[in-house]
């Protein structure tokens, strides 16, 4: 699932992948939540911080498998994580 994602998002203007290195891939619980930006939002900065403080935060948790920011237009985005259960989404 995590690489069918991961495939999907080069359709968009920029994914972001981060995995926890040696997970399991075939994570059994995707959380999709999606976002509208205000026109003036920084996308570069929100996506830098996102990578740089968020995502850490989440290879910490226990069964996380992956996370990815898809942009599906230019005032939208969508952050994908998948995990190894139901619980430790």
């Amino acid at each position: 699932l995590a690489t069918a994602l991961a495939g999907l998002g080069a359709l968009f203007a920029r994914p972001t992948a981060a995995q926890t290195p040696g997970a399991d891939r075939g994570g059994g619980w995707v959380a999709i939540r999606t976002y509208q930006l205000k026109e003036d939002a920084d996308r570069a900065t929100l996506l830098t911080l996102t990578e740089e403080s968020f995502v850490p935060l989440l290879r910490d948790q226990p069964g996380f498998v992956a996370f990815y920011v898809l942009e599906p237009t230019p005032l939208s985005w969508m952050a994908v994580t998948v995990w190894q259960t139901q619980e430790a989404a």
